[in-house]
């Protein structure tokens, strides 16, 4: 019985979604030829050069369940977990799979009975009488009927399911399923609370025009029922933006969006055979990149300040680290040195992508290459890295891998990659200046590009990707909009992706500057509606 209610209410939500059609795609889809990468938009771009958001049809109205963090980070903030309450909640739930790298990927968020029983298993632990009571807070009342015990539950849906009035549809519908729950005093208490998220209104949401708003709170502060504030929500587009990206709680966003993106989201979790001061200063890597990251999205800084900073935030460990004077105890925001830039010279990034005790260029190069520029390279064909007459002799990096790109099957790919992981040579594993090898081998760090450029210095290196950083604009476009839009773009996304790209590029738009035009593309159309 229970399941066929679980059954009948997600069918009903899902009626209030219909799914994309030809129709739905307009001139868009006809435009790009159905099935053709969406990112291609050099012809269009030409034909119209001042591309904008509001000349694109909004997508449609679509279906998509909470990641395990938004829901856990939901029922703690309406529940008031403490913080140890509210990491057993989260690790007690399945992980959630994806295709587009982001854990809010809606194509492969698939709703199971494993989801339900950890959530109810986890709400039983939880849910204590002296938890339900403090929740509630209605002087020990029992009877469900209780004035204070109606308007508290009423409260808990209203947040739970992000509802912008208590009076909202499936409020009502909760409170009316609490009239056949035949448990009494504190047990019915218990079945009422945690039935809120159980239900699909919990765990489903809706995307569309009339919820955008709320939508993006939930995206920027990662389930928070505080996005469902009304108050915030009522607040004109720009400052409820500010609101958002400088709270405390953006900080998730950095972590969920940029940082995985980036794949260093684990540079501060793994630290198995790691000493404590390893650790801690892994930490100070971490902490360095989210402040960084999140300094430059809510300032609203061209996107590319990502990759041009001459500034990031470094605390007394990571100052001694990389050989610069402290500014001070805790993280402050630091001029670097010349020879340091962006994310790109970041100790995160240059120990994610090296091996335990030495560096390595492969893995720097595909870095840049994929997560800067959003350029796809194919698997590695399976060869020997380097020649059996080789072996055991005293070599560079460098030497050792040329011999391998010497392959004909190896050195098309390597050409696309290995420039970038050469210039950054002067770093080591761990990130720290380098004048040499251990082994007291030289470095050569002059790299030739595809383009024929050539450059010999990280200095050089950074002008390099100056020149280029339209690239890296026009790459994180488009794994904006597919944060977004929790979903792979297609070819009825080509509108809209060739406008944020030309903000991006064009008119050095910010986080807050391009989400402040997403909102007014959605109010200035028909949000999708079918």
């Amino acid at each position: 019985m229970k399941w066929l209610t679980w059954s009948m209410l997600l069918l009903g939500l899902l009626s209030c979604s219909k799914p994309p059609t030809k129709a739905d795609f307009g001139k868009s889809d006809a435009a790009t030829g159905e099935g053709n990468d969406p990112s291609d938009s050099e012809d269009s771009k030409k034909d119209n050069k001042e591309l904008s958001l509001s000349q694109c049809t909004a997508p449609s109205r679509s279906l998509y369940r909470l990641t395990r963090t938004e829901l856990a980070n939901n029922v703690a903030s309406v529940l008031k977990l403490a913080a140890a309450e509210h990491s057993v909640f989260l690790n007690a739930l399945p992980l959630d799979p994806s295709t587009t790298g982001y854990e809010n990927d809606s194509k492969s968020m698939q709703m199971s009975s494993d989801l339900i029983t950890a959530i109810s298993i986890s709400l039983d632990r939880i849910l204590t009488a002296e938890k339900v009571s403090s929740v509630l807070n209605c002087k020990g009342a029992t009877d469900l009927n209780d004035a204070c015990i109606q308007s508290a539950l009423k409260g808990l849906a209203t947040r739970a399911y992000f509802a912008s009035a208590a009076d909202d549809s499936r409020v009502v519908s909760y409170l009316n399923s609490l009239k056949t729950l035949q448990t009494k005093d504190i047990e019915r208490l218990r079945f009422a609370i945690k039935n809120i998220f159980i239900s699909p209104h919990f765990i489903f949401n809706v995307f569309d025009a009339d919820r955008l708003k709320a939508h993006l709170a939930n995206l920027l502060w990662l389930g928070s029922a505080e996005a469902s504030d009304s108050a915030l929500l009522a607040m004109k587009n720009q400052d409820f933006l500010k609101k958002l990206l400088n709270d405390d709680k953006a900080k998730n966003f950095t972590d969920a969006f940029m940082m995985r993106r980036l794949h260093l989201d684990g540079i501060d979790r793994n630290f198995v055979g790691l000493s404590n001061e390893e650790i801690q200063l892994r930490k100070s890597m971490g902490e360095e990149t989210r402040l960084f990251i999140w300094d430059v999205f809510k300032s609203d800084q061209p996107i590319t300040t990502l990759l041009t900073s001459q500034t990031s935030f470094i605390d007394p460990r990571l100052a001694q680290h990389y050989g610069i004077e402290s500014m001070g105890e805790g993280f402050v925001k630091t001029k670097l040195p010349s020879k340091r830039r962006g994310l790109l010279t970041q100790a995160s990034m240059l120990t994610t992508t090296s091996k335990s005790t030495e560096s390595n260029i492969i893995a720097r190069g595909l870095w840049i290459t994929e997560k800067v520029f959003c350029q796809h390279i194919p698997a590695a064909p399976a060869v020997d890295p380097l020649p059996e007459d080789m072996v055991g002799k005293m070599l560079t990096p460098r030497q050792k891998l040329e011999a391998h790109r010497a392959k004909k099957e190896c050195g098309a790919c390597h050409d696309l990659f290995d420039p970038a992981g050469y210039a950054l040579e002067n770093f080591g594993p761990n990130g720290q200046w380098r004048e040499a090898y251990t082994s007291g081998l030289p470095l050569d760090t002059k790299a030739q590009f595809n383009d024929g450029s050539v450059t010999n210095t990280p200095e050089e290196f950074f002008a390099y990707v100056e020149k280029n950083k339209s690239r890296f604009s026009e790459c994180f476009a488009g794994q904006l909009l597919t944060y977004i839009l929790r979903r792979e773009l297609t070819a009825a996304d080509k509108c809209a992706l060739d406008a944020v790209q030309d903000g991006f590029t064009q008119k050095n738009w910010g986080l807050e500057t391009a989400m402040l035009e997403i909102l007014r593309w959605h109010e200035a159309s028909d949000g999708g509606q079918p």
